[in-house]
């Protein structure tokens, strides 16, 4: 029998070259998995707020409704915003809204308030340091006149040039007919959680 015996120069020529292709074809993945990787941890705090579908995915309780209404007033005292940003996130604050609380702030009417306090923060030096809300199970509940009430307290440690303070605030808010909790109003309070 006849064997062909293989040319050891293209074998090692072959081999070398399947490597390559593999290491590559590797490093390749890697890097557009990196990539994508950095571009989602690269989206700012507001970015990802503006984002938010607030239609679909709307907060499952009235705690985590303040939650993201906080993270959106942090980012409007905190950051340099642009009017396009500030009235994004504007619009993404009164999704959170009960409808009565929406009469008495028209988008355009609470976007130009929205930017006078911002305005008026900044000009004192005025930054929210930090914002801490009543666990749900401590809220205060209620029934009456056909609709559930949750009422919950929001602590906010505020820095400004003479130091830190804190201010309490009362939320209170309202199921509406689609289960969402939606905020009717608040109101400053010395009740402390």
């Amino acid at each position: 029998m006849y064997k062909k015996t293989q040319n050891p120069v293209v074998v090692g020529i072959v081999m070398a070259l399947l490597a390559i292709f593999i290491i590559g074809g590797f490093f390749l993945v890697r890097s557009i998995g990196l990539k994508n990787l950095e571009l989602k941890k690269s989206k700012t705090e507001v970015e990802k707020l503006m984002e938010l579908n607030l239609d679909d995915n709307y907060p499952g309780n009235a705690r985590e409704v303040l939650k993201i209404y906080n993270r959106i007033l942090k980012c409007c005292y905190n950051e340099e915003l642009t009017d396009e940003q500030i009235k994004k996130l504007a619009e993404q604050n009164q999704k959170l809204f009960d409808e009565q609380l929406l009469e008495k702030n028209p988008l355009d009417q609470y976007v130009e308030k929205l930017k006078k306090d911002i305005e008026d923060y900044k000009s004192k030096k005025t930054t929210i340091a930090n914002i801490a809300i009543q666990d749900l199970a401590e809220a205060e509940r209620e029934e009456r006149g056909g609709y559930k009430f949750c009422n919950l307290l929001v602590s906010y440690i505020v820095k400004d040039t003479k130091g830190l303070k804190t201010t309490n605030e009362k939320y209170y808010l309202r199921e509406d007919d689609k289960g969402r909790w939606k905020i009717l109003f608040w109101e400053l309070t010395y009740k402390t959680f």
